[in-house]
């Protein structure tokens, strides 16, 4: 698996041409000015802003740590967007409110990413998962959808924009295979995830973890009956789960109760969904995948030197502790 996978000319074609956005872009006519954009979510927002760099203006829809699969835009949400010039989603059911603040029609380009990615997984039940970027592999080929649609819509930046998606996908690339490796060092006993939704089944798949499965299935919230809890709590226990792994943006309580239950701990949360704004908390995308990687190391007993992955080798404010 190759995390700097390229698109062809050919597939980026008519991935734009397809393209269905979450985020905007506007530019003066005089071909002045920053471009702007605004993102559906904060995961959406960062990746537009990594290419853009400083010649993009982001403006983000839903907040920090809010849930999309549950958010509802407020009612001013549409303000500052009518000019938009394009717009980025991630796609699926992840940000399809977003046609409620970007209607389908206008002058806006439209752009969901997912219509980009090669390497889809698909749920259990049918249908392509949304939540592409956990396998990092998509990254690189998302990042060049997002560079051609900014680069039509500001050819002077296009030099620069290539640059930047460039440098991103090795970025990618590297914390790939330190994540690879990290994952790798969690005993295969141990090696048993279970989380809030079944997204991280795309980052399991990925790093060879077992997908131990999940509370809600596809959604991030519902009930959980007695007599469902006793039979999960029952097979959880079969496969030896070491520890149950809540996601930000998701109510644990749910989740809290099971590790009760099991007496396993708890252990600290996954930036599957969404992103952070407090400190301590990852604020880009990569940020939030080493945050991801290094709570399940924790969690399940991986190498502390290799799976310090926010840290190079020697120093200090190691996630493990001492």
């Amino acid at each position: 698996m190759n995390g700097t996978r390229l698109l062809t000319a050919g597939l980026a074609a008519l991935a734009l041409a397809a393209a269905l956005v979450a985020v905007v872009v506007t530019r003066d006519g005089d071909g002045g000015g920053q471009v702007k954009v605004v993102a559906s979510t904060p995961i959406v927002a960062d990746l537009v802003r990594s290419v853009g760099g400083e010649r993009v203006e982001v403006v983000t829809l839903a907040p920090p740590k809010a849930d999309p699969h549950t958010f509802e835009p407020p009612d001013d949400a549409r303000e500052g967007t009518e000019d938009a010039a394009v717009a980025f989603r991630a796609g699926g059911d992840y940000d399809a409110w977003l046609e409620d603040v970007i209607p389908p029609v206008g002058a806006a380009e439209r752009v969901a990413l997912i219509d980009a990615v090669p390497n889809l997984s698909r749920r259990p039940r049918g249908g392509p998962d949304p939540h592409w970027w956990l396998d990092l592999g998509n990254i690189a080929d998302a990042a060049l959808v997002v560079t051609s649609a900014l680069s039509e819509a500001d050819p002077d930046g296009a030099s620069e924009y290539g640059r930047n998606a460039e440098a991103l996908a090795e970025r990618v690339a590297d914390l790939d295979a330190r994540l690879s490796f990290c994952m790798s060092s969690i005993p295969p006993e141990r090696r048993r995830l279970f989380t809030a939704h079944d997204a991280m089944r795309i980052f399991a798949e990925r790093y060879r973890v077992n997908f131990a499965g999940s509370l809600y299935g596809a959604r991030t919230s519902g009930e959980l009956p007695d007599a469902r809890a006793e039979r999960l709590l029952d097979r959880l226990r079969d496969l030896g789960v070491r520890a149950v792994f809540p996601e930000a943006g998701v109510d644990a309580a749910e989740l809290e109760r099971i590790a009760l239950d099991l007496g396993v701990p708890l252990a600290d949360p996954l930036w599957v969904d969404t992103l952070g704004e407090e400190d301590g908390e990852p604020e880009s995308l990569l940020g939030g995948l080493i945050a991801t990687g290094e709570s399940i190391a924790r969690g399940l007993g991986g190498d502390r030197q290799v799976c310090d992955l926010s840290n190079p080798p020697g120093a200090s404010g190691s996630p493990f502790g001492s």
